[in-house]
């Protein structure tokens, strides 16, 4: 399962981002053949969610003088997949460089760091995160 929120993070639409993996459906863990081994709405919702908490324990350890840089670095390497392609990482409050096609990057949009205009779109911090899909294309 944890591979396929990997995998299904990667792939999701939503809220302005866009994450995308080069990873074969054939590599995604045993399960899911009655419709193909695709992705099912329940493991989309589980991305979304895992997300969401992800998110929210980044901004919590901030807010607790804790170590979030390392508690996001763990979170974009689980979820975004820099490690095995290309990722088009478009952040939603990002304008002067709309995408974050390295993981140095992605850390600087969810932490600050590297790009001027990032001012650490987690450590806001968030107590929830709400998908409200419009709807959820399975192809």
């Amino acid at each position: 399962m944890r591979n396929n929120i990997k995998l299904i993070t990667l792939m999701l639409l939503f809220s302005g981002l866009l994450f995308t993996s080069c990873q074969e459906p054939s590599k995604r863990e045993a399960g899911n053949t009655e419709n193909g081994n695709r992705l099912t709405r329940e493991e989309v919702a589980a991305a979304q969610q895992t997300w969401g908490d992800a998110i929210v324990a980044i901004g919590n350890t901030y807010t607790n003088n804790e170590d979030y840089k390392t508690i996001a670095a763990k979170v974009v390497d689980s979820l975004y997949g820099y490690d095995q392609g290309t990722v088009l990482f478009k952040p939603t409050k990002a304008a002067e460089r709309p995408f974050r096609l390295t993981k140095d990057e992605a850390l600087s949009y969810f932490v600050t760091g590297i790009i001027p205009e990032d001012h650490g779109f987690a450590i806001q911090p968030w107590s929830n995160v709400r998908f409200e899909n419009a709807g959820i294309i399975l192809n």
